[in-house]
């Protein structure tokens, strides 16, 4: 798919793997337009998820992230998070000092 950047004019190209990341990218945010950088002056251009869908005929969605998380592949568990400890009062940690007394 050609781009022309409407600042510098400058023409480049997003290849199949460039176009299949924006389009999942758009789908998973449920977005209306991709972002793309300008390579030579690092304009960003709105290019929309129709123009391309009309690029990529054949697309469909890897998986089903439309959650928001990546989809796992067969067999991989989610891991659970690490969980932090709850937060002591700064004096109970030493950070306060003791005022003196007149």
């Amino acid at each position: 798919m050609n781009i022309r950047c409407y600042r510098c004019g400058w023409s480049f190209s997003l290849s199949r793997e460039a176009l299949t990341t924006a389009l999942d990218e758009a789908h998973t945010l449920k977005a209306r337009h991709y972002d793309a950088r300008c390579p030579k002056c690092r304009q960003t251009l709105k290019v929309s998820v129709e123009q391309l869908k009309r690029a990529m005929p054949g697309w469909k969605p890897t998986g089903e992230a439309s959650s928001g998380e990546a989809a796992l592949p067969a067999g991989a568990e989610k891991k659970p998070e690490a969980q932090t400890p709850p937060e002591t009062p700064a004096k109970a940690r030493g950070k306060v000092k003791a005022r003196k007394s007149k």
